[in-house]
């Protein structure tokens, strides 16, 4: 059972512990029926659409906990842009005079099964919306090398691959701003675990390397395990058998934790690599020496590149990535090209420290809390907690 966000930490009182958690969950229960936390189910209608959309065309939500702000920016997709003036004759591309701009959501979607928290069987989403780009320009279409007179939206990114430093300003994004250093652990889902999953530092701009500032462990889509004991037929009571009659066993999705998931990586990146020289061993010669160089420098190439990487493969990933924190410092998670589904937090610092940050700067703030330690408005009725205090709200 993961650790939540306790009263007696909001009220500010002396303990002595040495470390502290604060969780938030996207996603809350209605009965059984999964629905949105209270910071983004204020900000859309019954059919889940945004009605928060200002003129810079973002949703933007806001929530934390006492030592964690949190933003989550939703854009919607461009349905038409027209051009002003030309900037790129070569590209075709147009300063945009006017841009309309879809639907923006919030909902929930993309569940799936967490085997490791008896609790909770599977982990919950929000989905926002919109790819994590800088800006929106016209571009021209041709047809056989012609103009058309018709024009579609053209994207530009920061290419972090390639060393650029830049913070998106649309798409779908998650910033994390804490009061305190400690580890900030996100739950996550990704829609194919090949494309770049970033995490940017507010301060400079600079893509975090993976592995060595974050990291991340949990599941890959299709990759399962069987239990050790046969999978049983309802309506026979007999266990299950395959067409060579072999016993059927019941499975399991695979739980990858930090090592494994760089062991996979590490596979990824030099799989060549490994088989020319294991192809080398066997038949000495087989392989020249350039190009096993070749495969090596391609190896080395990728595992640069895969430093934004969750996983590998075209599989969706679900679980979490764990970031280290400086107290002050924003930190944002996105990925460059896909939405990335976004379950919570938990947030662990010192606790002493912590605690005697938490009473006064609250306070001062006159925030408010659900019993679950969530930040909640201030139309929320039932029992919260305002300056450290239990209130009832009718």
């Amino acid at each position: 059972m993961k650790k939540i966000f306790t009263l007696m930490a909001l009220a500010g009182l002396t303990m002595n512990v040495s470390a502290q958690t604060e969780s938030y969950k996207s996603i809350v229960f209605d009965g059984d029926t999964p629905a949105l936390a209270p910071e983004f189910a204020a900000v859309v209608d019954e059919n889940n659409v945004a009605t928060n959309v200002g003129t810079t065309g973002r949703s933007v939500v806001t929530f934390g906990t006492p030592n964690m702000s949190v933003e989550a920016v939703g854009s919607a997709t461009p349905t038409d842009v027209e051009p002003g003036e030309e900037i790129n004759a070569e590209l075709h591309l147009f300063e945009p005079a006017a841009i309309t701009m879809g639907d923006i959501t919030w909902k929930n979607g993309n569940n799936k099964l967490d085997i490791n928290d008896a609790e909770q069987t599977k982990l919950y989403f929000v989905m926002g919306q919109g790819n994590a780009y800088e800006e929106i320009l016209a571009e021209e279409i041709y047809t056989d090398d012609e103009p058309t007179g018709r024009y579609r939206p053209y994207y530009t990114y920061t290419d972090y691959l390639n060393g650029d430093t830049g913070l998106p300003k649309y798409g779908l994004y998650y910033k994390f701003t804490p009061t305190l250093a400690g580890t900030l652990k996100v739950q996550v889902w990704v829609n194919k675990g090949n494309r770049n999953t970033v995490v940017v530092k507010g301060s400079t701009g600079v893509a975090m390397t993976y592995g060595e500032d974050y990291w991340a462990e949990g599941y890959v889509n299709g990759k399962r395990a069987n239990y050790d004991t046969p999978a049983i037929d309802p309506e026979t009571g007999e266990p299950k058998l395959d067409n060579q009659g072999n016993p059927i066993y019941e499975q399991y999705q695979i739980f990858f934790n930090r090592e494994q998931i760089d062991s996979i990586h590490n596979d990824y990146c030099y799989g060549n690599y490994y088989k020319l020289l294991r192809e080398n061993e066997e038949e000495p010669g087989k392989h020249s020496e350039d190009k096993v160089a070749e495969e090596k420098a391609k190896g080395d190439q990728m595992a640069i590149d895969r430093r934004f990487v969750i996983s590998t493969g075209n599989q969706a990933f679900w679980g979490w990535i764990t970031i280290p924190v400086e107290a002050g410092e924003s930190y944002y998670v996105f990925q460059l090209s896909s939405q990335l589904g976004f379950g919570g937090y938990d947030f662990t610092f010192d606790g002493s420290e912590g605690i005697s940050e938490l009473s006064s700067p609250v306070a001062r703030r006159e925030t408010t809390f659900n019993l679950a330690g969530q930040r909640v408005g201030d139309d929320v009725s039932g029992i919260v907690v305002r300056n450290g205090k239990k209130v009832i709200r009718r």
